[in-house]
């Protein structure tokens, strides 16, 4: 997690990783009070956090190429809750996990980025090294308790037994 301090308008550089880059990314803002626990806050309550831009940084490459106009306040942010959607392989599954529009807007605000190369969900990808950053704009300033910025990366990990039948796990 990262903490990102009131008054903002744009995150500094995050670093996820600096060494590997993932297949998958999902990341979201947590008040303080829900992160640092409290009898009447859930930690699992993901604000919106008025984000106006989102670009992943992998390598060279920067996800996605051309920027979202996100606008939680005009009710504009179908691309990043739909790319969400397809990133999870939700949409392509046809599966319903219960998370409208407006859930996800208010409670459930999770960003992902399906940053593997490989189209098919069941291939194994390579081992790829570089950096990987997020960069985040907010329209209005962040609140001054700030926010926490929840981060979780999936990779794929070779599992495999050598000589000795000693486990053996091919990741960082």
């Amino acid at each position: 997690s990262t903490y990102i301090t009131g008054g903002r308008y744009s995150t500094p550089d995050v670093h996820v990783l600096t060494n590997r880059i993932p297949n998958r990314i999902l990341f979201g803002f947590v008040k303080p009070q829900n992160y640092n626990g409290s009898y009447s806050t859930s930690p699992f309550v993901f604000e919106h956090a008025n984000v106006r831009a989102i670009s992943v940084q992998v390598g060279s490459t920067v996800i996605p190429c051309k920027p979202w106009r996100i606008d939680f306040a005009g009710d504009n942010f179908v691309e990043a809750y739909t790319n969400t959607l397809e990133s999870l392989n939700v949409m392509s599954s046809g599966q319903d996990i219960g998370l409208s529009m407006k859930k996800w807007k208010n409670t459930h605000c999770l960003h992902a980025f399906n940053l593997s190369p490989a189209t098919d969900t069941d291939l194994v990808d390579l081992i790829r090294r570089g950096n990987t950053t997020l960069k985040i704009d907010f329209s209005v300033a962040v609140p001054a308790e700030g926010y926490y910025l929840i981060t979780y990366v999936q990779n794929n990990a070779i599992l495999s037994l050598d000589a000795s039948r000693e486990p053996v796990v091919d990741s960082i």
